[in-house]
């Protein structure tokens, strides 16, 4: 039997991106809002996902992405404080969460698009979103960027019976160990009850 190394053994936090559905008490139809946090298994952040959108009655998960790969990239969470010791990363690019926002004649609602893009700042977020709508049909579809956010800025953090996590910081780094990829997270979409 082969003899596990330590960091096969080792659990390793995984970055959530999640769809929440909720109806806050002054809404009539059911309002979105995005969540991302860093975690072993998605249950372990339903504490942080009902305390983020506290406006909201009853939040659901109507889909959600396990973000490890993207693109030419590993995601990885790693402690902000380590960071300068770790090998291979890149640190010039970024992750980029993007809602791109339009609309399609005889619909009565926006239509949206969400997007993880790698680049390393905004304005390339830009170019790269119109060279990737240019190589596709959704062109006319989408007109604009509702929402940019960085992925790394101010990430939930849970770790099931750690306190020690508490007091650490973390972020999202990138690793490129492919090149010419369009790995691209598995998008799970469904009703999901957050106990």
């Amino acid at each position: 039997m082969k003899k596990k190394s330590k960091s096969e053994s080792k659990p390793k936090l995984k970055l959530w991106v999640v769809l929440l559905g909720g109806r806050p008490a002054d809404a009539r139809i059911e309002q979105h809002n995005v969540f991302w946090g860093a975690a072993y298994e998605l249950k372990d952040l339903y504490g942080a996902i009902k305390r983020s959108w506290l406006a909201a009655r009853q939040v659901h998960i109507d889909a959600y992405m396990c973000v490890e790969q993207i693109g030419d990239y590993d995601v990885m969470i790693c402690e902000k404080k380590e960071v300068t010791n770790l090998t291979n990363l890149d640190i010039e690019k970024k992750l980029f969460f993007v809602n791109l926002g339009g609309y399609q004649e005889g619909m009565m609602t926006e239509i949206h698009k969400v997007l993880l893009v790698v680049a390393s700042d905004e304005n390339e977020v830009k170019t790269t979103l119109i060279e990737r709508l240019k190589l596709s049909y959704e062109e006319d579809l989408f007109t604009h960027m509702d929402d940019c956010h960085l992925l790394s800025a101010n990430i939930d953090v849970e770790i099931p019976n750690n306190l020690e996590s508490n007091q650490k910081e973390f972020t999202v780094c990138l690793k490129k160990v492919r090149s010419g990829s369009d790995v691209y997270p598995k998008v799970v979409v469904g009703y999901y009850k957050i106990p």
